[in-house]
């Protein structure tokens, strides 16, 4: 079986960088970012603690989850390309962003 890199004409090098760009702006990088100057907006001190939780519940802790099912082997790369790869990542984000949703309303946020 060829490799990545010769199949479609490109060095090692270029397949890295690809993979490199493609973790930094990747939807939990972006948004865990965002949420911190959308909360500078509102000018208040607790919206910087309501970033955090957001950034921690809906993105750092499936991101840690993801990261811990490769290193466990239940999940191929962190871009999961076999569907079935993508179901517990999933679950764990939609409980993340409720549980995030809960606390947000429920402290007013």
């Amino acid at each position: 079986m060829e490799s990545l890199a010769n199949r479609f004409g490109a060095s090692a090098v270029e397949i890295s960088w690809a993979r490199l760009v493609s973790h930094v702006v990747s939807p939990p990088i972006v948004w865990a970012l965002l949420a911190f100057p959308i909360a500078a907006y509102d000018g208040t001190q607790d919206a910087a603690l309501w970033a955090l939780l957001y950034s921690t519940l809906v993105c750092l802790v499936p991101s840690l989850y993801i990261i811990w099912s490769v290193r466990r082997g239940t999940i191929r790369d962190v871009h999961m390309h076999a569907r079935h790869e993508r179901i517990r990542p999933f679950v764990v984000t939609i409980a993340g962003a409720g549980l995030a949703l809960a606390l947000l309303v429920g402290l007013n946020a």
